[in-house]
């Protein structure tokens, strides 16, 4: 793992991820990112969010369904189901 620098927290438990971080991870403006806790390290672990589906976890042609995310191959899988 790299060290890419300090960061403070500031009073309502903010840090800022630093420009270059972002971008070298392709962060933008309003993306999502998720939070990953190592106990063991005492480490948080930082990644972007991309869905995936719930059935295959493939990242293409997503369709969502109850907050979840589905893949029409799946959607076409279950359709024939019946």
């Amino acid at each position: 793992m790299e060290k890419k620098g300090t960061r403070k927290i500031d009073e309502l438990g903010r840090i800022v991820i630093p420009a270059d971080i972002r971008k070298s991870l392709e962060i933008n403006v309003g993306d999502f990112v998720e939070f990953f806790v190592d106990y063991s390290q005492n480490s948080v672990i930082i990644k972007k969010y991309s869905s995936s589906c719930v059935f295959c976890g493939s990242h293409s042609d997503l369709n969502n369904f109850n907050e979840k995310s589905i893949c029409s191959d799946c959607i076409s899988k279950i359709s024939n189901l019946g």
